[in-house]
This record gives C-alpha cells, sequence and structure tokens, in this order.
C-alpha cells in the first residue's frame, strides 16, 4: 500500500469509528483510544512524508525488513528506529522565538499558581513537539527545530544506518544472471546524553515578585542549552563516517550549488542547508557588477524562511565552521531525546541560608544519522 492509500485508509477508519461511537451513544474503549492515538501518530508521519515529496522511507524499510527479531518504526521522515511501535514519537521541537516565550510564560504561570518557587520545590516544564517543521529565520536555534525529533521511553536504543550502497541495476538478456547491488546496513547504538545549566543564585521575592523575571531567565537558560545542543548535533553529523565532502566552486553560492548536486545525484533531496552565520551574511549581501544584490531579494528578504537555490536555509554560529557548509537531505538524520525535551526546574531551597533560588534547564538528547551518503560537507572558499 503506497503512502496516500495508507493515509486514507487510517483516516476513513477512524471517521467511520467516531461516527459509529456518536450513533451508539457510548464511550470510546481503552484500547480503541490507544488504537486512536497510535493511528494519529501515523497519520502525521505520512502527511510529512507526503509534504516532502518523495522519501527514502521504502528504502529504508526494505533494509530492515531483513532483521530478525527487530520491529522497526519509520520515523515519518525517511529514517527507521529499531525500537517497539509505543516507545517512539516524531516530529519537531519547536524552539522558535515563540515557542520558547510561550515555554517560559508556562513556566511563570506554574510558578503563580503553585508557588512553587516557595514551598513545592520545582516548576517543570517541557519544550512542545510539533508535527510540522517550524519554519523560523536563520540564526538562533532555527537548527534545532528544523531537524525530525524522535522521543524514546528508554534512554538506549538501536537503530539501522546505512554503511555501503553500490548500484549494479543493468539491461539484462533472457537467462542471464542479474546483478547483485550491495545495500549494507548496520546497527548503531543511540544513547541519551545530558545536556545542562544553572542560573545564579537570585532574591527569592525577586522571583516571586516577577513573573517577567522568571520568564527572562527561563528563556535565556533553555537558548543557552539549545545552542549547545544544536552546535553537538552538527558536529555529530559531520564526525559521521561516509558523508559527502565537496570541492569549492568559483564562488560561495555555486559551491552550495554544487553540494546540492552532489546530495542529489545519489537520489536524495537535499532540502536542508546549514551556513555559518558569517558565510550566509557574505552570500546575501554580495553586490554583482551591475550593483544589484546576487540573491534576489537580498535586502528585505522573508526572513522567516531564508532561501538559496530554492531550499530551506539555517545559519549558525556554532557546529559549521566560516568557509564550509553542510548541505543534507533532513529525513536521513534526526535528534533524539526523551518524552520530556528541555525541563527547566526552580530550586527554593539551593540559597535557604541567603534567600536566593536557583533554576536549572537540562535534557537528554543524541544525535542518529541513518543515511551518511545523503549528508555533505561543502567548502566554500573560491578557487
Amino acid at each position: 500500500m503506497d503512502i496516500k492509500s495508507e493515509l486514507a485508509a487510517l483516516q476513513q477508519k477512524n471517521n467511520a469509528l467516531v461516527l459509529s461511537v456518536k450513533a451508539s451513544g457510548r464511550q470510546l474503549s481503552t484500547t480503541e483510544v490507544e488504537q486512536m492515538e497510535q493511528d494519529a501518530d501515523r497519520i502525521i508521519q505520512l502527511k510529512a512524508a507526503i509534504a516532502r515529496g518523495e522519501s527514502n522511507a521504502a528504502v529504508i524499510d526494505r533494509l530492515n525488513s531483513g532483521l530478525q527479531g527487530v520491529e522497526d518504526v519509520s520515523d515519518g521522515f525517511g529514517g527507521a528506529k529499531s525500537v517497539a511501535a509505543t516507545e517512539a514519537k516524531s516530529g519537531f521541537l519547536d524552539l522558535s522565538p515563540a515557542g520558547i516565550k510561550s515555554m517560559a510564560r508556562t513556566m511563570a504561570d506554574q510558578a503563580t499558581e503553585q508557588k512553587a518557587l516557595v514551598a513545592g520545590g520545582t516548576v517543570t516544564t517541557q519544550v512542545t513537539l510539533a508535527p510540522n517543521i517550524v519554519r523560523m529565520g536563520g540564526g538562533g536555534l532555527a537548527l534545532m527545530s528544523a531537524l525530525p525529533v524522535i522521543q524514546h521511553d528508554t534512554p538506549s536504543w538501536k537503530y539501522l544506518r546505512q554503511s555501503v550502497r553500490t548500484n549494479a541495476a543493468a539491461e539484462v538478456a533472457v537467462g542471464a544472471t542479474k546483478p547483485t547491488s550491495t545495500v549494507t546496513v548496520t546497527d548503531v547504538d543511540g544513547q541519551l546524553r545530558v545536556f545542562a545549566t544553572l542560573s545564579e543564585p537570585v532574591d527569592k521575592y525577586l522571583i516571586r515578585d516577577s513573573a517577567a523575571l522568571q520568564r527572562f531567565v527561563g528563556q535565556e537558560l533553555v537558548y543557552m542549552v539549545g545552542t549547545k545542543v544544536q552546535a553537538a548535533a552538527v558536529a555529530a553529523f559531520l564526525a559521521t563516517s561516509g558523508i559527502q565532502t565537496v570541492s569549492a566552486a568559483a564562488e560561495p553560492i555555486v559551491s552550495v550549488r554544487k553540494g546540492i548536486q552532489a546530495v542529489e545525484d545519489l537520489g536524495f533531496s537535499a532540502d536542508l542547508i546549514v551556513l555559518n552565520s558569517a558565510d550566509y551574511f557574505d552570500i546575501v549581501t554580495t553586490r554583482n557588477a551591475g550593483g544589484t544584490f546576487d540573491v534576489s531579494n537580498g535586502v528585505g528578504a522573508t526572513e522567516e524562511a531564508p532561501r538559496l537555490w530554492g531550499r530551506q536555509v539555517v545559519s549558525v554560529t556554532e557546529g559549521v565552521a566560516a568557509g564550509s557548509a553542510l548541505v543534507l537531505d533532513r529525513s536521513a538524520v534526526a535528534i533524539d531525546t526523551d518524552k520530556v525535551g528541555l525541563e527547566t526546574e526552580w530550586n527554593p531551597y539551593a540559597g535557604f541560608d541567603n534567600n536566593t533560588v536557583k533554576a536549572r534547564t537540562e535534557g537528554r538528547f543524541d544525535f542518529s544519522v541513518f543515511q551518511p551518503s545523503a549528508l555533505a560537507l561543502v567548502d566554500l572558499a573560491g578557487e
């Protein structure tokens, strides 16, 4: 069954169930609720795959089907996780400026309602997992919100990574032996690691009396941890054996196009470009001999979704060194986390003697690369 047919079948099945329950005047059973939740997750994955266009999910599924005793779960973005079907959910972290502010407001509201900073001990708030890509401009935590995120119930798991891909397909005469293509995968161990930071001690009464201060501290800590997770993700991708390296062309913007070509020549979709913010600035502000910008709409461009060669661009200050770019098919990678994501807690007892409180923001993360050849590290330096 193809993706669109599976999506239509799931939607039809759930609609029929809802109509049946309403007609009979009964409540959904526990089993029916659980099944509908599983179907809802799968529907989100299917819609994401359709929106992205032709994906590599079918290839990954075929690779995984050869493993005995492993239950395969598509992450909905072209990758596959070797975990139980109920152990992982996928989506995108909403670490947009609006998302972080919303989370910080929730922290402040919880503190006010529960008086947790004075008596309750902690206020915990997790990051929202959105079903679709969170469109952001460059900089900040844009990359964290642009990459698929998979949530796990357990701190360790296994997934499959493609290590060899040799295409020997050819025209075959009647009765002749068919050529064998090599598609090799290896088990990779995933293990969540803790990224964390603490705030300086803050006077208890300042925090209790000012929701704005609570929001400010929460936003700052989330941003600080998020930037380090984002940089670690890029470093992990670049350190993976088997990614492509692409030499520079005459100009940086042409080098980027060369990287796109390298990824797409292997059948992947180069739908994300990661640039150092200094390089992105240079590219979009370069003028041609006529005095206009090489990149159309270089001035006044829509910063909510910067693009080069029709692909989404994310500029970062850490992870990708100046003079290079990372071009990738986003379905070939993932950020792994637990069911909480980034969490902020306030401790009113740390400074009991001097009436101060401290905040801690932390989260557990790891980074998966399903198909290394779908990533290209591009040298931008002109020849």
